[in-house]
Parts: structure tokens; C-alpha cells; sequence
């Protein structure tokens, strides 16, 4: 009796499931979404829905979930993205599936409309003092916000002393939002803050040592929703001399647990970090077993963050992991600093993905 390995009778499988496929009309399909969308708001009325899209118009249409009515409205197809705008606004907690033809290749479901404005949560960095050279700056959104036009047509930066706007931001056409959609972030121009490059030969750095300026968040800025911040988000910082250093943790300082207790483990860096890394690059394994669960939190202006365990701390030993790109405010992270040039020598020096710091729990 002949063995055959179960890898070639895989792929004879795959092989007679597509030839079947194909025989019977390709009528082998996956019952997936295939195209995501986003629902626009006005006055809280859901009043288009996008997706992208590259077909033909002919054949596109909206309906009712599980049924055949129609919605009438008008596509707008441009660049790889399409627009519905129905005549009516769609109805609230009314699921709709996007039709090309027979094939659905999207569904969406309109919620309810919200009666709360937006709010501008925070601002990082939260220092009202920053590096001359200072690299990103994150707006926190307490709701998913519009994708509509550009974002630094909400953002202005104003020269205190001189009382004029400056554009500071590096402009991208894929913005820097999270996953959910409140977390925007903004770079200064790169390579204005790096010195061996022609835009900073040219202009300078976007901050100049010294002076002081002004963030405002323009309070017609929407959510998801089409509701409006309400409110001018306002942040008035002092800049002060370049940061020129990495990040040394073995210059941090340690603040140990007691045994049996669920006191936190404090980590003090001696200067403000990247707001976001600072949460997403920390670990905590007791010697020889997985990671602790637990919670981090950011404290003192970003200069210290906080452990807080869902157990107790049992006596032994620990060791905090730290990924290397970790920054600081100006962008340096564990191996290297960001505006440095990468010559022989530099680029020898040993680097790593990871950092380590032993304590003992007593």
C-alpha cells in the first residue's frame, strides 16, 4: 500500500476544488464583505456613504438589507472612491448592502445619531516646554473623526512673538490616524529638523529656540457623526534647547513593588517620551515565565509611566523589556538618535530590537 504525504494530497484538493469552481461558473465564492465603507453625518442625519470602488457605475446600486427595495440618490465615482448620496438620509438602525449587479460587495448599518459634541481629550506632548528639535505631536479625540478635506485645515500654529501663523506640520496625503480614527498624528517637517538637509539649510527649523507659540484645534472640526468640537482647542508652549541624546535606560530610575502588594512599578526616564510608544514598546515577564498582565499609564508629563498589575507581586525576579523604538520627544529612540548621519563607525555600533532591566521584588 503506497503512502502518499499529506501535503500533495492537499494540494490535489485545492486543485480539483478550483477546477470545480470554474466548471460550475466560478460559483465558488466567500461570503465576505469586500469593500468597507464610512457613513457620513449632517445635523444627525446620516446623509452619504463612501467606499472605495473601481468598477463601472453601471449595474451600482443600495438596498435594504435581505430585501429588493432600492435607494434612490446619485453615485459619485472618482479615483478609486465611490459617494452614494441618497435622496432621503439613510435610516437609523436600518441595515443596507452595496450591490454591483447580483454580487453584494459591502454592507453597512446606520447607528444612532449622537446628541453629544466631540471632545479634544488631550494634547502630547502635555509639557508646556519642548525640545527645539521636537518631532510629533498627537491630538487625542474622545470620538472617531470626519475624514473630510485635510486635517491641518483644522490646526494652527501662531508665533506668540510675532504674532503670525507658521506652518510647522509636515502635509501628507495619507494622514496619520489610528485604527480608531481619535488619534491623529502630526509631524513636524522632518527635514526642516534634520541639519544636513536642504529644506533646513533653506528654512530653519520649524521651532526656533526661545520663542513661544500657540496650537489652536479649530472648533468647527466634525465626527463621524457631523458633530462639531464645539470648543477651540488651545495649547501654548515655550521652546527650548535641542535634544541631542538617546534615551539611556540604564539611566532611568526604578521604583520596586512590595511583595504581596499591587503597588505599581514606577519607571522614571529624566525626560518626556513619545506619548503613544511610551504605552505600546513596555513588558513585564517575571524570570522565566510570560508577561505580567497588567495596565501602563503615562505620568508627569510623560516623564514617568506606570505599571499596575492584575495580581500581586510575589518575591523574585523581574525584568522590564523595552522595545528600542522607543523616542523621545525629539525622535531619538534606544540605538540612535534622529538627525545624526549614519557614517561607518556610527553604523557599527551594536543595536538591538530590545532592551532589558532587571530588579528583584524583596
Amino acid at each position: 500500500m503506497d503512502v502518499i504525504p499529506s501535503g500533495v494530497t492537499d494540494k490535489k484538493i485545492k486543485v480539483y476544488l478550483v477546477l470545480f469552481c470554474f466548471l460550475t461558473g466560478f460559483g465558488c465564492k466567500k461570503n465576505t464583505t469586500q469593500t468597507t465603507t464610512q457613513v457620513n453625518w449632517a445635523n444627525k442625519k446620516a446623509v452619504s456613504v463612501a467606499f472605495a470602488y473601481e468598477g463601472p457605475a453601471q449595474g451600482l446600486g443600495i438596498y435594504v438589507a435581505d430585501g429588493k427595495q432600492t435607494v434612490l440618490g446619485q453615485f459619485s465615482i472618482k479615483e478609486g472612491a465611490c459617494t452614494f448620496v441618497p435622496v432621503v438620509p439613510f435610516a437609523e438602525g436600518q441595515s443596507y448592502q452595496i450591490r454591483q449587479g447580483s454580487t453584494t460587495i459591502g454592507e453597512f448599518q446606520i447607528g444612532r445619531a449622537k446628541t453629544e459634541r466631540p471632545k479634544l481629550l488631550a494634547i502630547y506632548p502635555s509639557a508646556d516646554t519642548v525640545p527645539e528639535n521636537l518631532l510629533k505631536i498627537y491630538l487625542h479625540f474622545s470620538e472617531p473623526m470626519q475624514e473630510v478635506g485635510n486635517a491641518l485645515d483644522f490646526v494652527s500654529v501662531t508665533h506668540r512673538e510675532e504674532n503670525r501663523e507658521v506652518p510647522i506640520f509636515l502635509e501628507l496625503q495619507s494622514e496619520l490616524w489610528n485604527a480608531d480614527h481619535n488619534r491623529l498624528t502630526l509631524w513636524l517637517d522632518p527635514g526642516r529638523i534634520k541639519t544636513n538637509l536642504i529644506p533646513n539649510q533653506e528654512r530653519g527649523l520649524p521651532l526656533r529656540k526661545g520663542n513661544s507659540y500657540t496650537l489652536s484645534i479649530s472648533k468647527n472640526w466634525k465626527d463621524a457623526h457631523g458633530m462639531e468640537l464645539g470648543e477651540t482647542g488651545i495649547k501654548t508652549f515655550y521652546v527650548a534647547h535641542r535634544d541631542g541624546e538617546r534615551p539611556l535606560p540604564e539611566h532611568w530610575t526604578i521604583h520596586i513593588p512590595k511583595p504581596g502588594s499591587l503597588e505599581p512599578l514606577i519607571l522614571d526616564f529624566n525626560e518626556a517620551m513619545d506619548a503613544t510608544l511610551a504605552t505600546e514598546t513596555f513588558q513585564v515577564h517575571r524570570s522565566g515565565e510570560n508577561e505580567i498582565r497588567g495596565t501602563y499609564t503615562l505620568m508627569n508629563e510623560e516623564r514617568s509611566l506606570l505599571f499596575l498589575p492584575k495580581e500581586p507581586w510575589s518575591k523574585g525576579s523581574y525584568t522590564v523589556i523595552v522595545e528600542s523604538r522607543l523616542e523621545d520627544l525629539a525622535g531619538n529612540n534606544l540605538n540612535h538618535l534622529f538627525d545624526s548621519k549614519l557614517d561607518l563607525a556610527s553604523a557599527m555600533e551594536p543595536t538591538s530590537e530590545k532592551k532589558r532591566i532587571l530588579f528583584e521584588v524583596l
